[in-house]
C-alpha cells in the first residue's frame, strides 16, 4: 500500500511528532503562509508587502483577490490571475508606483472572465 500525502496540519503532526501534546499549533495565518511557501519577512519587507496588498484591495474595476504578492527586499513578484490584459498591466503599473518598490516581475495570468 502506497503512503498517502497528508492533507492537514493534524495529519502531519500525527505522522511526524513523537509527542503531539508537546507541540504548539500554528495560527491560521502561519498555516496559510506555510501553504503559500512564504518565508518570514524582515520588518521592512513586511511593511512594503502590507502597503502593496492594501493598495491592490482598492484598485477600482480590477479584481485582485487572486493576486499573490511576493516581496524580496524591493523586488516584488506578482502571481495569480486577473481577468484581462488591461488589468494585468494596470496592477503592474500601480505596484511599480508604490514607494519602496524597485523591480516588479509580473507573472500574472489572464484567466478571462
Amino acid at each position: 500500500m502506497a503512503p498517502t500525502t497528508p492533507r492537514s496540519y493534524d495529519e502531519i503532526t500525527r505522522n511526524t511528532v513523537p509527542d503531539p501534546d508537546s507541540s504548539r499549533r500554528p495560527t491560521r495565518e502561519l498555516e496559510r503562509a506555510a501553504s503559500e511557501h512564504l518565508h518570514p519577512m524582515p520588518p521592512a519587507e513586511r511593511e512594503l508587502y502590507l502597503r502593496i496588498k492594501d493598495t491592490l484591495m482598492v484598485i477600482p474595476d480590477v479584481a485582485t483577490s487572486h493576486v499573490v504578492v511576493g516581496v524580496d527586499r524591493d523586488h516584488v513578484t506578482l502571481r495569480g490571475t486577473v481577468h484581462d490584459a488591461r488589468s494585468r498591466e494596470r496592477v503592474e503599473a500601480i505596484v511599480e508606483a508604490i514607494a519602496g518598490v524597485g523591480r516588479v516581475d509580473n507573472l500574472l495570468i489572464i484567466a478571462g472572465g
